[in-house]
C-alpha cells in the first residue's frame, strides 16, 4: 500500500464527524461542505435560542439588588462570590462555560430600611422602560394593529460564564461597583425551577393572592423557518382537538424591545423584568392560501407521540412543506396553569423542548407573571403613566414577598 502522510489520512468515521481542529486548509473540497453545513445548523438553532431586539430600544441591563436594610449600598466582599450552579444541568448552559451563580453570605435584612427593594428596581427602569414603549408605537400606528406589547417578570437564576480568578478585590463595595466589576462576564438567565418551589406557589400565593381557581391547558408549539424571511421564526400554537391536531394561532416569534435583570442577593432566586412583542400573523394569512397551505401541511403531517422528546415527530422527509419554503426547526409540549385577576396573570409552564437543529431536548418548569394591567394601560392610555408606574410597584411587591423565595 502505498505511503499516506498523517496529515492526508482519515479515519472511519471522517464522514460522519465534526470537524476537527486539525483540519485547517479551507480550500479542501472535502471540508467546504462539512463547514456550510455545521454553520448553517448553527444560524437555524440559534433563531430559537437567541435574543431578538427591535431597533433602536434598550437591551439588557443588569442590577444587584438587596434588602431594604441595605441602604448604605455597601457589600462585604467577604459575603458575595460566585459558586457553581448546581441546581439544573443542560447542554444549552454548558456550551459557554461552566455556569455560576452570585451568593451572598451576609444575613438578611429585618426589613427596617428606608428603601423598598421593589421601589427601588421600579425606579431604576422606569425611565428605559417608558422609552421602549415609546420606540413601538409607531409600529403600531403603521398597521401593524396585531403586534402587542407584552410586559412580564420572569423568575429564575441569573447565571455567569467563565468569571475571572479575582471578580472584586477590596475589602467592600458598592452595588454600582460590583456590578461595574462583574459587567463583562457572560451571563445568562436560566427560568427553570424545582418542583417543590412551583408547586408551594401553586398551592399557597397563587390562589390566596390572585384567584381562586385555575385554567389548566395543554399546547404544542411548532417552531417553523422560512426561507422567503430568514431573519424571523414563525410560531405555530395548536391544540389537540377531537383527537387531531388543530391550529390555534400563527405568530412571529418573539422580539424583545426591554430586558433588565436584578441578582437579588438576599432571596433564593433573582427576577428578569422583559418587554416583547409578538406579531399575531393568523388574520393576515388567511388572504395568502398558499403560505397558510404550506404551514398546515407541517402541522397535518405531525404525528403526536409522547415517547418521543417535544411530543410530535414528522416521517423522513415530512418536516418540509412540498414546496421546501418552510421547515421545521423544533418543537414545545406544553402544559399550562394559570391564575388571573383584571392586574395579574401567573402562568406555571411545563414545557418538554426539542431542536432539530441540534438534536437537544430538555424539558423545563417555569414561571412567570404577565402584567396584564400595564400592558393595559400602555396599549390603551387609558389612565395616566403615574398610575401604570403605581401598578408596577404593587406587581413587584407580589413578586419580592411570594415567588423569589423557596420557603413559602
Amino acid at each position: 500500500m502505498a505511503y499516506i502522510p498523517p496529515h492526508k489520512r482519515r479515519s472511519k468515521d471522517d464522514g460522519n464527524s465534526r470537524l476537527l481542529p486539525s483540519y485547517t486548509n479551507t480550500s479542501s473540497t472535502y471540508n467546504k461542505p462539512k463547514i456550510k453545513k455545521h454553520l448553517k445548523a448553527k444560524a437555524k438553532s440559534r433563531a430559537l435560542r437567541h435574543r431578538v431586539y427591535i431597533r433602536g430600544t434598550v437591551s439588557d441591563q443588569w442590577f444587584i439588588e438587596a434588602d431594604e436594610d441595605d441602604d448604605d449600598d455597601q457589600i462585604p466582599t467577604d459575603s458575595i462570590r460566585l459558586e457553581p450552579f448546581l441546581g439544573y444541568k443542560s447542554a444549552e448552559w454548558e456550551r459557554d462555560g461552566k455556569p455560576f451563580v452570585l451568593v451572598c453570605d451576609s444575613p438578611r435584612s429585618s426589613g427596617g430600611g428606608s428603601t423598598q427593594p421593589w421601589v427601588s428596581i421600579t425606579e431604576s427602569i422606569w425611565p428605559e422602560l417608558l422609552d421602549s414603549f415609546e420606540n413601538m408605537v409607531p409600529h403600531r400606528r403603521h398597521g401593524c394593529s396585531l403586534v402587542k406589547p407584552t410586559l412580564v417578570a420572569k423568575i429564575g437564576n441569573i447565571l455567569f460564564h467563565k468569571p475571572p480568578d479575582s471578580v472584586i478585590s477590596s475589602s467592600s463595595i458598592s452595588r454600582s461597583e460590583a456590578e461595574s466589576a462583574l459587567a463583562d462576564v457572560g451571563k445568562q438567565f436560566c427560568t427553570n425551577l424545582p418542583d417543590s418551589h412551583l408547586e408551594a406557589v401553586f398551592a399557597g400565593a397563587a390562589p390566596k393572592t390572585i384567584a381562586d381557581s385555575y385554567q389548566p391547558k395543554e399546547y404544542y408549539r411548532v417552531y417553523v423557518s422560512d426561507k422567503s424571511d430568514p431573519r424571523s421564526v414563525i410560531s405555530i400554537k395548536c391544540r389537540i382537538v377531537c383527537g387531531e391536531l388543530k391550529i390555534q394561532k400563527i405568530e412571529k416569534n418573539q422580539r424583545r424591545c426591554f430586558v433588565a435583570d436584578f441578582s437579588c442577593l438576599h432571596k433564593d432566586l433573582d427576577l428578569r423584568l422583559m418587554l416583547a412583542k409578538k406579531r399575531d400573523l393568523t388574520k393576515a394569512l388567511k388572504g395568502d392560501t398558499e403560505k397558510l397551505n404550506g404551514l398546515r401541511h407541517l402541522v397535518d403531517s405531525a404525528v403526536v407521540d409522547g415517547q418521543v422528546k417535544g411530543g410530535l415527530r414528522w416521517a423522513l422527509g415530512k418536516e418540509h412543506s412540498p414546496d421546501g419554503r418552510f421547515s421545521v426547526l423544533g418543537v414545545w409540549h406544553s402544559t399550562v396553569r394559570t391564575f388571573k385577576n383584571p392586574s395579574l396573570k401567573l402562568r406555571f409552564v411545563n414545557a418538554d423542548r426539542f431542536d432539530f437543529c441540534t438534536s437537544d431536548g430538555e424539558i423545563g418548569k417555569e414561571m412567570t407573571l404577565v402584567l396584564k394591567g400595564i400592558n393595559d394601560t400602555f396599549i390603551d392610555r387609558v389612565v395616566y403613566m403615574e398610575s401604570a408606574l403605581g401598578r408596577l410597584v404593587e406587581a413587584l411587591k407580589f413578586v419580592w414577598d411570594h415567588l423569589l423565595d423557596f420557603e413559602q
